[in-house]
C-alpha cells in the first residue's frame, strides 16, 4: 500500500508541489502574454515584435468602403464601415468612399495600445438635389430650428410676430402659421432675432429691436397666446436676457447698471444675483462664469466662476468691449472657456469648480492656452468634445477627448459677420462663402462646398441629417427667396 510507504508518500508530495509551481509559472506567463496582448503587442509576418492599436471606424451613411494605407510600408487594406481594426502602430491615410458620394480623407497616427475612434466621417452627395419648399418676396428676418431639429420657425417678411412653422421630417407638408398677440410688442415695428431655445422645443426667446430700444419676448410656438414680454412683465429694461437652465419661465437679466438678476415668470419676481457684471454665461441651475471689474488691476477685468452660491476668481483678462465665455461638461469633466477680444489668447480650464471648492490649500487649476489673435467668436460642439475660437478666417480648436489643439485657416473668410462658423453637429463647422454653404471638420479638413444660401442665414437640418434646409434664392424664380430642401442622401 503506497500511501503507507513514507518514501513514496514524500515523492508524491514533491511531485505535487512541482506541479503547483509549474502551473503557477504557466499561469504567470499566460497572464503576461495576455497583458501584452491587451496593450497591443504581437508578432508581424517576419516574427518581429510589434505593438498594435485599435481603430473603430463608422460613417454616415453606413457601408462605405474604407481604404487605409500605411505611410511607412505603403500597404493598402480595405474594409467596410462599421468595423474595428487592430493595426500596427504608425501613421495611416484613411479614405472613405461610397458610390454617389464625395470621398472623405484623414490621416491618423495610431499609437500602440491606444484606441482611436474614426466614427464621425460624413459623406456628402457628389450631386446635390435642391428644390423649393416655400417662397418669400424678400429675405425673412430670421429662421431657426428647434434643439431637436424637428421643426423650423421662419419669420414672415414685413409681418412682425408672424411665423411659418415647418416639420423637418416632411417639409413639403403645409406650414403652420403662428401669430403672436399684438400686446407682447411695445411697438408694432422693428425686427425680431432669436436668442435661445428652451429645452422643451416650443419656447423661443426673441430680441425685439425698435427705435434704438430693445425688449425681450418669450414666444410659444404651440400656444402663441401664452407668449410674454419679459420687459413688461418685470417692469425692467434689461440689455441682455438668457434662459435659466433652459427653462421657458425663468431667466437671467443683465440690467444697464450691470446688475445681474434672476427672474421667475410664475411669481413675477426678480432677485439680485451679482453686481458689476460685464459679461456672463450660465449652465444648468447652479453654474455661472462672469466678468467683473472688481478686484482687478488697471486695464484688466476679473473672471469669476460661481457654483452653489460661492464665487471664485480664476484669472484676469485685458479689458475689452466684449468677452468670450462658455462652459460645458464633456463626459465627467467640466470645461470653462474665457477670452478677451482685445487679447491674443484664450484660456480653457478643466474642472475649476471642483478644484476651487475643494478647500485644499494646494489646489491647482488645470488650464490650456489657445493662441489666437483677438478672437471674435467661441462655442462648444454639440457633443461638447470640441471648443472652437474664431477670428475671421482663423480658427483654434481644442479637443477635450484627445487633449489636443488644432489651428487652421479657411480661405477668403465668410460672406458677413452673421455667417460666422457655427457647429453643424458634434464634429463639423459650417458657414457660407460666396453665397454657398461650406462645411469643414473641427480641424479644418474635408472642406466641402454645398448648395446656395442667402448670406446672413444659417443652414438647418432634420433630425437624422438626411436633408439640409436653407433660406436661398428660389430655384424657379430668381426674384424671390425660398426655403429650399437639399437631399444629403443618394436615392
Amino acid at each position: 500500500m503506497d500511501f503507507l510507504d513514507p518514501k513514496k508518500k514524500k515523492a508524491h508530495k514533491r511531485q505535487l508541489y512541482i506541479g503547483y509551481v509549474l502551473v503557477g509559472i504557466a499561469i504567470f506567463f499566460a497572464g503576461v502574454i495576455l497583458l501584452y496582448a491587451a496593450f497591443g503587442y504581437g508578432f508581424d509576418r517576419k516574427g518581429n515584435v510589434i505593438q498594435n492599436g485599435l481603430v473603430y471606424i463608422a460613417s454616415t451613411p453606413e457601408n462605405a468602403e474604407v481604404n487605409y494605407k500605411s505611410t511607412v510600408s505603403g500597404e493598402v487594406r480595405r474594409v467596410v464601415t462599421p468595423d474595428r481594426l487592430p493595426i500596427q502602430a504608425g501613421e495611416y491615410e484613411f479614405e472613405f468612399l461610397k458610390e454617389g458620394y464625395r470621398p472623405w480623407q484623414h490621416k491618423v497616427d495610431v499609437h500602440g495600445g491606444d484606441v482611436e475612434r474614426l466614427i464621425y466621417p460624413f459623406l456628402f452627395p457628389e450631386e446635390l438635389k435642391t428644390s423649393d419648399i416655400s417662397s418669400y418676396s424678400k429675405k425673412p428676418s430670421f429662421s431657426s430650428a428647434t434643439p431637436d431639429r424637428s421643426k423650423i420657425v421662419i419669420a414672415q417678411p414685413n409681418k412682425l410676430g408672424v411665423f411659418d412653422v415647418i416639420e423637418t421630417n416632411d417639409p413639403t407638408k403645409a406650414a403652420t402659421t403662428v401669430t403672436l398677440p399684438s400686446d407682447v410688442f411695445a411697438l408694432s415695428t422693428g425686427t425680431l432675432s432669436p436668442v435661445e431655445w428652451s429645452n422643451d422645443n416650443r419656447h423661443l426667446l426673441l430680441r425685439h429691436d425698435y427705435n434704438k430700444t430693445t425688449d425681450f419676448i418669450i414666444a410659444d410656438i404651440d400656444q402663441p397666446e401664452t407668449s410674454i414680454n419679459i420687459d413688461t412683465l418685470f417692469k425692467r429694461e434689461p440689455k441682455q436676457v438668457t434662459l435659466f437652465d433652459k427653462k421657458p419661465d425663468q431667466f437671467y437679466m443683465l440690467l444697464g447698471n450691470n446688475q445681474l438678476l434672476r427672474a421667475d415668470a410664475g411669481s413675477k419676481q426678480a432677485e439680485r444675483v451679482l453686481n458689476d457684471v460685464l459679461a456672463y454665461k450660465s449652465h444648468g441651475d447652479n453654474r455661472l462664469v462672469y466678468v467683473t471689474s472688481k478686484k482687478s488691476k488697471k486695464n484688466y477685468a476679473s473672471v469669476f466662476i460661481r457654483g452653489d452660491e460661492s464665487s471664485y476668481k480664476i484669472r484676469e483678462l485685458r479689458k475689452s468691449s466684449s468677452y468670450l465665455l462658455d462652459l460645458a461638461q464633456h463626459e465627467d469633466n467640466w470645461y470653462v472657456l474665457t477670452a478677451s477680444s482685445a487679447a491674443n489668447e484664450a484660456y480653457i480650464y478643466r474642472n475649476p469648480f471642483e478644484t476651487l471648492s475643494s478647500g485644499d490649500d494646494a489646489r491647482i487649476l488645470v488650464s490650456r492656452t489657445l493662441a489666437i489673435e483677438q478672437p471674435q467668436y467661441a462655442s462648444f460642439s454639440e457633443n461638447t468634445q470640441f471648443i472652437t475660437l474664431q477670428n475671421d478666417k482663423k480658427f483654434a480648436t481644442y479637443d477635450a477627448y484627445e487633449d489636443t489643439e488644432h489651428y487652421f485657416e479657411i480661405e477668403s473668410g465668410f460672406d458677413d459677420k452673421a455667417s460666422r462658423a457655427t457647429w453643424m453637429d458634434g464634429h463639423r463647422l459650417m458657414s457660407s462663402r460666396k453665397g454657398k454653404v461650406i462645411v469643414f471638420d473641427f480641424d479644418g479638413k474635408n472642406y466641402q462646398v454645398l448648395s446656395t444660401i442667402t448670406p446672413g442665414t444659417r443652414p438647418m437640418f432634420d433630425r437624422d441629417y438626411n436633408r439640409m434646409l436653407t433660406i436661398a434664392p428660389s430655384q424657379v424664380n430668381s426674384d424671390k427667396v425660398a426655403l429650399t430642401d437639399t437631399l444629403l442622401r443618394v436615392e
